[in-house]
């Protein structure tokens, strides 16, 4: 007696249980663009962006190795790519630790005087996995 689609189950419990438990579920109607900070064993942070994320979807980053912590930030986008407003502010998720990111695809682990480099400084919060098995990231508008 097994389920008809019982492997897919599977499939889709195996891709949950891969690397660190981190991922992201965009619970908006809005297409979201997420960016991911983690450290290395320097205490180095490299962050890398773009994931999108479809409305109602969930996606886990690859996250390599065992980070005691990560970075995230996300944004919420319109079809023309352009950032979604709310009561004249962008509807984005982060937090208080700058870093540095540009509008394209990257990877950039210096995050010293980003404007003058021609980046973005955004606001990337801490996600800590100290005594956490996994952590989801829910994006809901306020």
């Amino acid at each position: 007696p097994s389920a008809p689609n019982i492997f897919n189950l599977l499939i889709e419990a195996a891709k949950l249980t891969e690397g660190v438990g981190f991922s992201w579920c965009n619970e908006t109607a809005f297409t979201v663009m997420a960016a991911l900070g983690t450290e290395d064993d320097h205490a180095q942070i490299v962050t890398r962006g773009w994931f999108r994320i479809e409305p109602g979807k969930c996606i886990k980053p690859d996250v390599q190795g065992r980070p005691q912590r990560l970075y995230s930030f996300a944004e919420a986008i319109d079809l023309e790519g352009r950032v979604i407003t709310r009561s004249n502010r962008p509807l984005n998720w982060g937090g208080p630790r700058i870093m540095c990111t540009r509008s394209v695809k990257f990877e950039l682990n210096d995050h010293n005087d980003c404007t003058g480099r021609g980046l973005t400084n955004t606001g990337f919060a801490v996600v800590d996995f100290a005594d956490r098995n996994g952590v989801t990231m829910r994006f809901r508008e306020p």
